[in-house]
């Protein structure tokens, strides 16, 4: 059987039903009716719908446009991608969901213009932030450069989203950038840095962290950050342990990482029976032991001296150590 070239260079595969109706539909002066004209022009398979939900996209109600987005994403046809891209800058959180989400299944067909766009200097940093939303998805060519350019973008949400985007990557070749973003200025993108720095296990990484670890101000401003050390430690460690007992047990363990984790978790347990395990821990062989150790004890005592009641109730303990 002989297949028919369309426009853009695709295959156009046999058309499921007349869309003449569904066409016609999506002029209608109810919304509902647009809406379920986009739904099932896009499930169609026929190309002559991509023109009308390009135009679609532009239509007032958000719903449609939201149909439209999705119906050019299951058409695949080359046409939309621009008409796409443009609709990343639509006012409603909900149509840029559904426009990211169609753009996607393009896969490397919309990178280049995409790149394009993002290498554009004068787009707000809103559509900065959905561009690499597309990309940062997508495995192909060219896609690592701007998220790592990101990295250096002047709004701290731009950057926060390209620091993730790296992470779920879960790609060693990434962990020097995502050392250097723990020196971001803004606390999401470090925090979200050592998150994304815990699904490895290196003693650079653990360098790197334990110098996160001043000022000694449990409960103070840097509260997240030196709970997100803490946890991407235990993590890296395979820690969960939570009780006194179980901590100083694991501070004997082999694994100074352990050891490591251990020590930082005994601080957030407001215990004072922690302290004299944690001071026989500054004498570790291991001299990044002894720094955890030193913090924890440092700021243990900080804790108590604050009267702050230990939190024995079970949940408490479990929403801070993960």
């Amino acid at each position: 059987m002989r297949q028919e070239v369309g426009v853009g260079g695709g295959i156009l595969r046999k058309p499921k039903f007349d869309i003449a109706p569904y066409l016609n539909d999506l002029k209608h002066a109810d919304w509902k009716v647009r809406s379920a004209a986009a739904q099932n022009l896009g499930a169609s398979r026929d190309s002559h719908a991509v023109e009308p939900l390009i135009e679609a996209l532009q239509d007032r109600t958000a719903t449609v446009r939201s149909r439209a987005a999705v119906a050019l994403g299951r058409l695949k046809d080359e046409r939309a991608i621009e008409p796409l891209i443009g609709a990343l800058q639509d006012k409603n959180y909900h149509v840029i969901n559904h426009v990211i989400n169609a753009l996607r299944k393009f896969k490397a067909q919309a990178v280049p213009p995409l790149v394009a766009m993002l290498e554009d200097g004068n787009i707000q940093a809103r559509l900065r932030w959905n561009i690499l939303s597309v990309i940062g998805t997508i495995d192909a060519p060219g896609t690592v450069e701007p998220l790592l350019a990101a990295f250096q973008d002047s709004d701290p949400l731009v950057r926060y989203h390209s620091v993730t985007l790296i992470g779920q990557r879960q790609d060693p070749q990434f962990i020097f950038p995502l050392l250097r973003a723990l020196k971001d200025e803004d606390q999401r993108v470090r925090h979200i840095a050592i998150t994304a720095l815990s699904q490895f296990n290196s003693p650079l990484i653990i360098d790197s962290l334990l110098e996160l670890l001043d000022p000694h101000e449990p409960y103070g401003q840097n509260r997240e950050i030196l709970l997100g050390v803490t946890n991407a430690l235990r993590r890296m460690a395979g820690v969960q342990d939570k009780t006194l007992n179980s901590l100083v047990w694991q501070l004997s363990h082999n694994a100074d990482i352990v050891r490591i984790a251990a020590a930082l978790s005994l601080p957030w347990l407001h215990e004072d029976r922690a302290l004299e395990p944690l001071l026989q821990a500054t004498y570790d062989s291991s001299p990044q032991v002894q720094r955890a150790a030193k913090w924890a004890m440092d700021t243990l005592q900080i804790i108590l001296g604050w009267n702050i009641p230990t939190p024995h109730h079970p949940m408490m303990v479990q929403m801070m150590l993960k």
